[in-house]
């Protein structure tokens, strides 16, 4: 589904690095994505094999994620400020056969594969023989073809989540369960994405929101998207200038920085028109901040769940005033609640969703047209 208007849009810019101004159209960015897949196949990988991803926000990522994908690869994203202890645990956990890096991580890295099978890939210069060049891979003729045809009920990626309840844990998404979520965001009534569109991807793409909210939606729209590998003011402020994006995803802190950060103009935000929040709530009077420097950016919020792939609910392209609202669930998606005393189900009519209201919070039935959750 990513790639399937990557003809449509082959001359489109794809992707481009912040920092570097490298980038990659969506025929280059198509190309290289079977070249890397058919190269993991050419080291001795198979079908089903772990790729781990320990890489910051970088055009090359997005191309490995679908390269390895399309080549019937399973990918784990691990967060680059991990520990060699903590990348060391992904690893095993996963069953992770391959992992890719950059020079600056290949020490961290290799302390966490000591002792281990693991083949290591890094995107950059090295000088070390044992370690498989990213760049190398991306020259392979790109003619293999797995072995075993991919499903739409494979595995194709393995985040992990919910470390609130200890150590986190490896959420199996199939391919299925991704492009299910990115055809929700793509129905009519959700008016999410338009195509050709410009953003800046400031979120990391290990999360599952910028993966498969951002990465995957792009691809699919032509949208041009801007890789930043962290969070640094002055560049993220430079990025928005330089590349004028249409839409942003961002969680509060970010909207807040936006919103009240002296080095922060008008001119930063003139290009936008539209802020995506997930992760948290950003709330009314942050929003209404943020309008005092620009008044016409529409601020639509969703909530989601990594196991969820990930989006739950989001605020409908007709409403124009969410109020904080997180929105309505998705097209095709349906919800209980639970009496958490009984463990009863809720009653809710079939022409009306329920809605949390009041000041001491109560459910009610309301109409359709009129529901928030």
């Amino acid at each position: 589904m990513c790639w399937s208007r990557a003809e449509q849009y082959k001359d489109n810019v794809a992707l481009v690095d912040a920092v570097s101004g490298r980038s990659f159209t969506y025929a280059e960015a198509r190309s290289l994505a079977q070249s890397f897949g058919s190269g993991l196949l050419r080291l001795g990988g198979s079908p089903g094999d772990v790729v781990a991803i320990v890489l910051p926000n970088l055009p090359e990522y997005p191309v490995i994620f679908m390269g390895a994908s399309e080549a019937g690869f399973v990918i784990t994203t691990l967060n680059p400020a991990y520990t060699p202890t903590e990348i060391r645990g992904q690893l095993v956990n996963s069953e992770a056969k391959f992992v890719v890096t950059i020079p600056q991580l290949v020490q961290k890295v290799k302390e966490a594969t000591m002792g281990t099978e693991i083949k290591m890939i890094v995107a950059g210069e090295q000088k070390d023989a044992s370690i498989t060049s990213l760049e190398l891979l991306m020259k392979d003729k790109g003619n293999l073809s797995p072995s075993v045809p991919s499903s739409t009920s494979s595995v194709a990626v393995m985040p992990y989540s919910s470390g609130t309840t200890g150590v986190p844990k490896g959420v199996m998404l199939t391919h299925r369960n991704l492009v299910g979520n990115m055809a929700q965001l793509a129905h009519p009534a959700m008016e999410f994405m338009k195509p050709e569109e410009v953003t800046v991807c400031v979120l990391p793409l290990f999360h599952i929101f910028a993966m498969n909210v951002t990465m995957s939606n792009s691809l699919f729209n032509g949208g041009k998207m801007v890789t930043v590998p962290m969070f640094e003011p002055n560049m993220f402020l430079k990025t928005l200038v330089d590349y004028r994006p249409t839409y942003l995803h961002l969680a509060p802190p970010l909207v807040g920085f936006l919103a009240s950060h002296p080095a922060v103009t008008p001119e930063h935000l003139a290009s936008l028109h539209t802020i995506f929040v997930g992760a948290a709530p950003a709330g009314t009077a942050l929003i209404n901040l943020f309008h005092k420097r620009a008044p016409k950016v529409r601020f639509r919020e969703g909530f989601g769940m990594t196991e969820m792939g990930p989006a739950v609910t989001f605020t409908r392209g007709n409403i124009e005033d969410t109020k904080g609202s997180t929105g309505q669930l998705l097209p095709n998606m349906k919800m209980k609640v639970l009496d958490l005393g009984t463990g009863e189900e809720m009653n809710v009519g079939e022409t009306g969703e329920l809605c949390f209201t009041g000041p001491q919070g109560s459910w009610e039935t309301v109409s359709r047209d009129k529901s928030t959750f």
